[in-house]
């Protein structure tokens, strides 16, 4: 059995590509139902909100699901508190970290092509993945000298990593050709898990 509050699959390596209308939301995900139904595995559309580990139960607000095995994928939440005023949406900043967030900045890369100017790019202190960040520099990179735009104005990636490290790999590759590309290191604590 599989119980979740989302009766859609997204495959969220993509989500990179949306803000710049390569992928669509009907490219990325699929419904799950039938493909669990195919396999002989029950669908629950519905929300976990308790779990009683001696009973061996999941509650959803519509019943009540008793299991053998148990396993959760939480998935993950961006901390946007992090930073003052990091909602994405507000004050030209844009996040491509759900579906809705990425086709958000889509809208924002269609206002970034008609008044080019300074961007920064990067992942706060606490961020769990900072590939997803590299990946997007590169995209969002190679997307502004295909339009002749790459010039329009200086690149900032911010980091918790190494920035020296990350400004060489940035630099050392020549299709790129940014002239103004910025890498800095934000300070952040200690994650207690590392």
């Amino acid at each position: 059995m599989v119980v979740s509050k989302s009766d859609k699959f997204l495959f969220v390596p993509s989500l990179i590509w949306v803000p710049f209308g390569k992928r669509r939301a009907k490219d990325i995900t699929f419904d799950v139902a039938s493909v669990f139904e195919s396999h002989g595995v029950e669908f629950v559309h519905d929300e976990a909100t308790r779990v009683d580990t001696t009973a061996q139960q999941v509650y959803t607000p519509r019943g009540v699901h008793r299991y053998g095995y148990l396993l959760i994928a939480s998935g993950f939440k961006p901390q946007f508190d992090v930073a003052p005023d990091l909602e994405p949406g507000r004050r030209s900043y844009y996040c491509s970290a759900s579906l809705e967030k990425a086709e958000q900045a889509w809208d924002g890369w269609k206002k970034f092509v008609d008044d080019p100017g300074a961007v920064v790019i990067g992942a706060t202190q606490g961020a769990g993945r900072f590939g997803a960040a590299c990946e997007f520099f590169f995209n969002f990179a190679y997307r502004l000298k295909k339009k002749r735009l790459h010039k329009k104005g200086p690149i900032t990636f911010v980091t918790a990593k190494q920035a020296a490290s990350l400004k060489k790999r940035f630099t050392n590759r020549r299709e790129l050709d940014i002239p103004s590309l910025h890498a800095t290191r934000i300070g952040c604590r200690r994650d207690p898990l590392s």
